[in-house]
Order: structure tokens, then sequence, then C-alpha cells
């Protein structure tokens, strides 16, 4: 193959190399100088010599420049090759579809980056059979996600309505698990918004058929985007709802396998009417308003079936609906006998969402709770939620396993709570909110009776008092004060004192302590102890973290 480019007249007569082009790459390569050894002294013959320097490497230059050109494309047309005949022998390849699908339904759903549902999208794009495989299985692409963002631009909302358009026109007849949100619709433009709308019509239009449904963010008033009448929702599972818009028609009184709802920022007495509650097992409440009614009718309605509740700062009914903020009347207790889980979160200072949350508290009871977690709660509280968890009855313990205390004010109310966790085996408490130090729970939760083995007594003396929580085997005590004498006290009554200790029924042994943020009191900060426990395989000490004196 001859070249195509000029050449130097020393060796234009030498055959080009079929992969780059180049004649002689010996010669090419080199570019000598008269100067390597002699002074330029600006003379005509050193400027002759110069310039014979320049004009052979400028064209050496442009020979080599042109060659690595054609070279790297060569590189890189052969690693392209290289990879695909790589990629026939790679093991995926060799299997079978079901196992392939198998794969396919285990790929995260959606990135942690956009929220975006890639997974089928980039399956189908890897290869012919992948495509066809992704293409020919609609369960795949069951799950879609309508969420524009201001920051989008119009072809990047454009891009994604066509996407969820496509994979609900790929799902066939397959229960879908769709989620719209619509939190930055005003903030994007009018072409945008019509776009948006025409695309949240067609997917509500078939939101009959989902397993799973989130509806966020708020419906603008112009958009006619909620049909006139649905089928019945046979396979609704999961339901979120943020925002009364989505609640204009009672649509979802017809979904007899609803299980679990998310409320947030809604007005609980106009739900009341809209929502299917006969099998709710898992109910959520995030900044919903209610009155104190309301909400034990919505627990009365549940009672049968709730096995877990979180109630995220629960507000009274505001100025608008003050017609149906009548004055509360004594209400009978709400019994729910199959309550397992309990999380309470309330207003960080005193005011009206506390305050219902306190006639709440006080109004419920749940004798079979195993978890509870609570987070700013105060010392008026704890009375009610020792009624809460252990009924009417002075003399009932409750089933409580495990017990979360978060940035509440418990003073000593705490001591009152816990002789009736016989049960308990997870204790933390996290950000003591007070003055007073939490001595008097380290105090408390001292074991002063004799060790299980006879042969490892403790050093106190033995008293008749009960043991509280004598089922506790792991502790957690986060951002607050401690007296390292007391805590080491408290550790040692309720660890094993040597390896050989074993026991399996009540009273147990403390397993676990995990200290995070701790502020040491009193002249002595050393906790070495904690370490040599950990070392001689008597306790396992989960963090500690940041401890100061």
């Amino acid at each position: 193959m001859k070249s195509q480019l000029p050449l130097s007249p020393s060796y234009g007569h030498v055959k080009a190399c079929a992969a780059c082009v180049l004649c002689d790459y010996t010669a090419s390569s080199k570019l000598s100088t008269p100067f390597a050894f002699q002074r330029f002294d600006f003379s005509d013959q050193a400027f002759q010599a110069a310039t014979r320097v320049i004009t052979e490497g400028e064209q050496k230059l442009y020979l080599l420049e042109d060659a690595l050109e054609r070279i790297t494309l060569a590189r890189d047309n052969m690693r392209r090759v290289v990879q695909q005949h790589r990629n026939l022998l790679a093991p995926v390849q060799r299997l079978t579809d079901d196992v392939l699908l198998l794969i396919f339904r285990q790929l995260p759903q959606r990135s942690t980056e956009d929220g975006k549902h890639n997974s089928p999208w980039i399956a189908s794009a890897v290869c012919k059979r992948w495509r066809d495989l992704s293409l020919s299985h609609p369960s795949l692409w069951v799950d879609i996600l309508l969420e524009p963002r201001a920051e989008d631009s119009f072809q990047d909302i454009q891009l994604q309505c066509r996407r969820a358009n496509l994979q609900l026109a790929r799902t066939g007849a397959c229960p879908l698990e769709m989620a719209i949100h619509l939190h930055a619709v005003y903030e994007i433009s009018n072409v945008a918004s019509a776009l948006v709308s025409d695309t949240v019509r067609d997917l509500l239009a078939s939101s009959h058929r989902c397993r799973a449904l989130e509806l966020n963010g708020q419906i603008p008033f112009d958009w006619d985007v909620v049909p006139e009448v649905l089928p019945p929702f046979k396979s609704l599972e999961m339901l979120c709802l943020e925002d009364d818009s989505w609640t204009r028609k009672p649509f979802f009184r017809n979904a007899p396998k609803l299980e679990t709802l998310r409320l947030e920022r809604l007005l609980l007495y106009k739900l009341l009417p809209v929502l299917c509650w006969s099998n709710i097992s898992e109910l959520t409440l995030d900044q919903c308003s209610s009155t104190v009614a309301d909400f034990l009718e919505v627990l009365r309605l549940l009672a049968s079936q709730l096995d877990g509740l979180v109630i995220n700062q629960l507000w009274p009914v505001n100025d608008e609906d003050e017609q149906h903020a009548i004055a509360e009347q004594p209400f009978q207790p709400v019994h729910l006998p199959r309550l397992r889980c309990l999380n309470i979160s309330s207003e960080r200072h005193p005011g009206p969402s506390a305050s219902l949350m306190q006639s709440i508290i006080h109004h419920t009871r749940a004798p079979n709770l195993s978890c509870l977690h609570v987070s700013h709660v105060t010392e008026d509280d704890f009375d009610a939620l020792r009624q809460l968890i252990c009924g009417d009855e002075s003399d009932h313990k409750s089933r409580l396993k495990k017990l979360e205390i978060e940035k509440s004010k418990m003073g000593s109310k705490l001591l009152t709570l816990l002789p009736a966790l016989g049960a308990l085996v997870d204790l933390s408490i996290k950000s003591w909110r007070t003055t007073r130090h939490p001595d008097s729970v380290l105090d408390a939760l001292r074991r002063r009776q004799q060790s299980t083995s006879p042969q490892h007594s403790l050093p106190e003396e033995e008293t008749s008092e009960p043991d509280i929580c004598p089922n506790l085997t792991k502790l957690t005590l986060s951002r607050m004060a401690l007296d390292p004498g007391l805590l080491e006290s408290m550790v040692r009554s309720r660890a094993k004192r040597s390896t050989k200790d074993f026991s399996a029924a009540s009273p147990r042994f403390l397993e676990v302590v995990h200290l995070d943020k701790i502020k040491l009191t009193g002249s002595s900060s050393n906790i070495q102890w904690l370490e040599d426990m950990k070392r001689d395989g008597l306790l396992n000490l989960g963090s500690k973290k940041k401890l100061a004196s």
C-alpha cells in the first residue's frame, strides 16, 4: 500500500507500513542537530543549518502525528473486537434465561444518585439477548417514577415522561409500583407542566393496577388529571399520600388488600370516609392534623389488625377547620391487642402538638407491645406510657422487649417505668434533656441481688428489692453525662463474672454496651475496665465514641 502523504526525498522509495502508512519509522523518528557540539554563531551557515533542521523536523512531525492517529484508531478498534470476543467467553453468557431473570430482578430498582429507575434500561442495552429477555418480561418494568425537578431542563422532563409512558406500556397486566412526586411542579415551565400533566393523567388512569402507590406534592387546581371513575384497587398493598388534593375523590375505599398506609401533612378527619381501613396493619402519620376523637376513631377501625404505628408530630386542626374541632369529651381507651411496634415523636417544646399527643397516649392501650421508640416526651408522659404498655392493671408486667428514648426530659419518672419492664432486652437512652445527671438510672439498673452462679456472688449486699429489667442484655447510652464509678458498678453487676457463666433464663447477663458521645463526670474518667472486660470475653463493647471528662 502506497502512502498518500508527502514523503521525505531521502527515503521515498521505501514501501509504507500497512498500519500507520509510515515508510521508514527509524528515519522519521530521529532528528539530528549540528549544534550538539558547537556553538550557534549566527553565521549564514548556522542559519541555513537551523532552517534545514526545522524543515525536516516539521515534515517528520507531520508524518509521526498522522501515524499516531492511525495507530491509535487501530488500537482502539482492536481493543473493542478483543473485548467483544472476551465477553462471548464470559461465564454470564452461559447462564440460562431463568437465571438471568433472577439476576435482573435483584438489580436495585432505583439508583441512589437521581432516583430514576434505570435497571431495566441498562440491562436491555447490553446486548440483543438481554434486550429481548427484558422486553419479554413485563414484571421488570413495573417500578415507575415520575419526579420533575426544578433544575431539570425541558428535554430532561420530556425524557422522563416518555420513559414513564413507555414503562407503563411494557408492563402488560402486571401489578405496578408507581411513585408520582409533584413537589417542584410549580417551578417548571408551562410547556413542561402541560407535558407532566398529560403523563400524570395517563399514570393515574392505570393506578388501580398498583401494588404500591406514592402520591406526593400538590396537584395544581387547573389540572384535570384525576379520573372520574376507577376500578377497584384489587392489588394495592402500600399507599403513601401527601397533600389533600389526592383525596378529592374516594377512590381508595375499594382497596381490600391495603395493609401499609403512610399519610403526610393531611387532615385526618377528611380521610375517614375516603380510605379503606379494614386491613391496614402498618400506619404512619407524619405531621398530620387531627382531633383526639378522630384519631381514636381511626385506632378503633384498626384495633383488630394494627401491628405497627408511627406518629411524628400530630397537630391539632387549624382555624380553617375550627367547625370540626369541637370540645373534647372524655373518651373510652382504645385497646390495640396486636400492636407490636410504636414510634412516637412529639413537638420539641411544649405546645398544641405535645398536648394532643399526651391525650392520645393517655387513651391508648397496647399490652402486647414489644418495641417502643419515643422522642421529645416530657416527664408528664411517662405515667401515660406506663399505662399504655402495661394496661390499667397495676400488677401487669409489660411484654416490651426494646425501648428507645431520645431527646426527652425524663427526670425521675423513668424510674417508675423501669420496674414494669420485666421482659426488656434492649434499652437505648439518647440525649437526656435535664439538668440532673442520669446517675439515678444507673443506680436503679445496678443489680444488687446475688448472682445466678453461687461461686460468683456480687460484692453488693443482698436486698429484698426486685431486680429491675432482669432480661436486659443490650444497653445504649448517648449524649449524656455519666459518673464513671456508677457506670462501672452497674455494668459489672450485670455482666458475666467469668467466661463460664451462662444464663439462658431470667435474670440474664448484660452482653452489649454502646457508649456514644458520653461526658464523664467526677474525679476519675478512666474506663479502661470496659476494654478489659471486652478482652476477657465478658462483654461486647459495641461502640465508644468521643468520651470526654
